[in-house]
């Protein structure tokens, strides 16, 4: 069985996401020391579900988003069970991560909700 959502509901639901994510990449650039975050926007900010599926990005380099998604996919397959809510996850494999390139770092934090 299946819930379903009336539109306004998700309207406004992928609206907050998609807000979250823009802030996300508005802090990325506010806070960073190198011209490669704060003027050229190398990077990307995104929201993913708990089996790893995107469900929402900020504006940013494409690529690094897509391969976001298979980065939390390794993370929920590596650490099934041992997920705390204080963790980290630094990943730069290419193979794992979605990387094109080891310069390419993945920073995923994992939400709990109650």
């Amino acid at each position: 069985m299946t819930a379903t959502l009336d539109p306004v509901t998700l309207a406004l639901v992928q609206n907050r996401l998609d807000h979250i994510s823009h802030q996300m990449g508005w802090v990325m650039t506010r806070t960073a020391r190198s011209p490669i975050f704060s003027q050229s926007h190398d990077f990307s900010c995104f929201i993913a579900d708990a089996r790893g599926t995107l469900i929402s990005q900020a504006d940013g380099i494409p690529i690094h988003t897509g391969g976001g998604g298979f980065a939390v996919r390794a993370i929920l397959r590596d650490f099934a069970g041992a997920i705390d809510p204080d963790d980290v996850f630094l990943l730069n494999d290419p193979y794992t991560a979605g990387g094109n390139h080891l310069p390419d770092w993945v920073i995923s934090r994992p939400v709990f909700v109650a």
